[in-house]
């Protein structure tokens, strides 16, 4: 990345399609928030492959994944009351 370039990008408006039932107006708003501080750098939210947003300090809590969704140019996004984790591969 160049020193002249300015990530600056602000994609908090762009369209959510939740998958599964959208959660609570609060929520929407804090995945809102983190869309607009940690994807500053992402020119256009459909070039998002993927992006969690831990809605607590328990990484076993509720969480959001977010894709980019080329249909609407914003973001496809689902949600989990608690975080599943999976191993890839290897022994469990």
């Amino acid at each position: 990345m160049s020193d002249d370039f300015e990530g600056d990008y602000d994609h908090s408006e762009a369209p959510i399609v939740w998958t599964g039932s959208a959660p609570p107006a609060e929520i929407i708003a804090q995945v809102r928030a983190d869309i607009k501080a940690e994807l500053v750098d992402l020119s256009k939210p459909s070039d998002l492959i993927f992006h969690t947003v831990f809605l607590t300090d328990d990484f076993h809590g509720p969480t959001v994944t977010l894709s980019g969704d080329p249909d609407t140019g914003g973001f496809t996004a689902s949600y989990d009351e608690e975080t599943e984790w999976t191993t890839l591969g290897g022994d469990e």
